[in-house]
């Protein structure tokens, strides 16, 4: 049994379902969790949502995913919705897109 993996949240296909293609994402994988597991229903995002920010990993700016998301969570029309996902999803960044444990 590995150490690292205790439940369904780090279920190797629970990771990568719920991450974007080559990287994790603490905010899809929050979304999940509060969807999945605590029958939460979270709005969808705003139609004219810029999400350049975040979304580019060379923007010195922001160099971790949770600097990148604490845009999010200052951001009014966003924090609604990223205070409840954004820290469920932090939890699990000891995993990469694919779901392997890294540290």
């Amino acid at each position: 049994m590995d150490a690292n993996r205790a439940g369904i949240q780090s279920h190797i296909s629970f990771l990568a379902l719920h991450a974007h293609p080559g990287r994790s994402s603490p905010t899809l994988r929050g979304l999940a969790a509060r969807d999945i597991f605590l029958c939460q229903d979270v709005p969808d995002p705003p139609a004219n949502v810029n999400i350049s920010i975040v979304q580019d990993p060379s923007n010195a700016s922001v160099l971790t995913a949770r600097e990148r998301l604490q845009a999010h969570r200052t951001e009014p029309s966003c924090a609604g919705c990223h205070k409840i996902m954004d820290p469920l999803g932090l939890t699990l960044e000891n995993f990469d897109g694919l779901g392997t444990y890294r540290t």
